[in-house]
């Protein structure tokens, strides 16, 4: 009987030792489980993968008020600084920093990768904290794509004297890339914004309202203008050619005859088209691992 035990031991301590040799003995480390056994090395470490920490900024910012409160970008040149007030603010106020959007940033995290075509990648999220982690395969493009992560994803159509928000971002269907040969000049690229019903309704408003004038010829600026506004930077401050009925914003990118260019500006409309088909980013995150240090992408 002893002697059965002794095998039956045996036997298992065999097993032990195989599971060991091939899993590994792992312990939780924050969001990512490591390895304990370093003599050992994962499939994954063969491949050239790359895990990047997000957390939630506790940065503050500079907020500029003018005497009636409303906030200014800066405090005009030659007005009396006494009657603006400076004041330090949370980028991320506390009742914001909440489960809800910590699973959204996720999502929104995971859109960008999807929209953007890219393989392999695995997304973690600690629900207490809002740190999340992110694995990419390691190449020459995991730089830029983590700093895509990182963009806010701002979108609107504003009047571009007084910045009154025409369309925006909620009124938006899809967006894509879409491309023409010109013949002559070669393919063009645009990026395509498909608004919904009721920014389709708008759009045909704002296009009649913000139409360019009749006489061409005329070096004088007119006085209404678009801004189409994308991640805190305005892509283009013009007017309508024609008044648009179909819904549909067309944007060009470029024109060329050379593949490679022809491919940047495919590139950038699809980087342009991941930010308005996904949500704004409810949250500000920051990275300084990777070699991303910078805040945000602009």
């Amino acid at each position: 009987m002893e002697k059965k035990l002794k095998i039956i031991l045996c036997i298992v301590v065999i097993i032990l030792i195989a599971l060991i040799a091939f899993v590994g003995v792992y312990s939780k480390d924050g969001l990512i489980y490591k390895n304990n056994l370093p003599s050992y090395k994962l499939s994954s470490e063969f491949t050239g993968k790359r895990v990047t920490t997000f957390k939630v900024s506790d940065e503050t910012e500079e907020k500029i008020y003018d005497k009636d409160g409303n906030e200014v970008d800066s405090i005009p040149e030659g007005a009396n600084e006494e009657e603006y007030k400076k004041e330090q603010v949370k980028v991320n106020v506390d009742e914001k920093r909440n489960k809800e959007n910590y699973e959204k940033v996720k999502k929104i995290f995971e859109g960008r990768l999807e929209a953007l075509k890219i393989e392999n990648y695995l997304v973690r999220l600690d629900n207490e904290t809002g740190t999340i982690a992110v694995e990419l395969d390691e190449n020459d493009k995991t730089d830029t794509i983590l700093q895509y992560l990182l963009c806010d994803g701002d979108f609107a159509i504003q009047d571009s004297k007084s910045r009154d928000v025409l369309i925006g971002k909620d009124q938006v269907k899809k967006a894509t890339v879409l491309y023409t040969n010109t013949g002559t000049e070669g393919v063009r690229v645009f990026l395509n914004i498909k608004f919904n019903k009721e920014g389709a309704k708008r759009l045909g408003e704002i296009s009649k309202e913000y139409l360019k004038p009749e006489d061409e010829n005329s070096t004088e600026k007119p006085d209404k203008q678009v801004a189409i506004r994308l991640e805190g930077n305005d892509m283009l401050t013009t007017n309508f050619g024609e008044e648009m009925h179909n819904g549909e914003l067309p944007i060009t990118l470029g024109t060329s005859k050379e593949s490679s260019e022809i491919q940047e500006y495919a590139e950038q409309g699809s980087f342009y088209a991941m930010l308005i088909n996904n949500e704004e980013m409810p949250l500000t995150y920051i990275t300084s691992g990777s070699g991303i240090t910078q805040r945000k992408y602009r």
